[in-house]
């Protein structure tokens, strides 16, 4: 997300209010599912915190994806040329 924040500065900006509120739920929500998934298994609290962690990691790219995909293609190619 970093990354994305540094090439596309402009873009980001310009981003509506629901797409970052849709960003930053995400993660959230997949980190409470991960949990609750490794409850129900009846797993060791370090192992639900673990598996927490790595559902949220893996769900990142597609937080990326919401943003990208949030905007026309020429967007990208207007501020790529920028």
């Amino acid at each position: 997300m970093f990354l994305e924040v540094l090439i596309f500065p402009d873009l980001i900006r310009s981003a509506p209010l629901n797409v970052f509120i849709l960003v930053f739920i995400l993660p959230l929500i997949s980190m409470s599912s991960g949990y609750l998934s490794a409850s129900v298994c009846r797993l060791q609290h370090h192992v639900r915190r673990t598996i927490a962690i790595e559902v949220v990691i893996q769900n990142v790219g597609e937080a990326l994806i919401i943003i990208s995909l949030s905007f026309p293609f020429e967007v990208y190619l207007f501020f790529e040329f920028m």
